[in-house]
């Protein structure tokens, strides 16, 4: 999904005779599958576009979400639980959801 890039490599071969030095380019992903893999919790990249007037230098990024994990479990004990609308569940435990869907759609044929 990320585009690619020219890189360039260089390596080096010495031997008792002599030395060879070889570069060499290839298209590489700008962002390698590893590092998007390896991202914790928190953590992503991304690429944005630019417009024609506002060109973006640096347009794929990777960057963390910094949580306040205090702030997080405050908010979270001020959470009121949703309403039960419908149960399908009959008095002896057992789970009618998919009776409930069926007789309702023979029902509407």
């Amino acid at each position: 999904m990320f585009r690619k890039g020219l890189t360039k490599t260089e390596s080096i071969t010495i031997n008792r005779n002599n030395k060879s030095i070889s570069i060499s380019t290839q298209m590489d992903s700008l962002i390698p599958p590893s590092k998007i893999s390896n991202l914790t919790q928190g953590m992503f990249v991304d690429a944005v576009s630019d417009n024609f007037d506002e060109r973006i230098k640096q347009k794929i990024f990777h960057a963390e979400l910094v949580m306040d994990s205090a702030k997080v479990s405050a908010e979270m004990k001020t959470y009121k639980k949703i309403p039960v609308i419908a149960e399908f569940i009959d008095s002896d435990g057992k789970d009618i959801l998919h009776g409930t869907i069926e007789s309702n759609y023979h029902r509407g044929k």
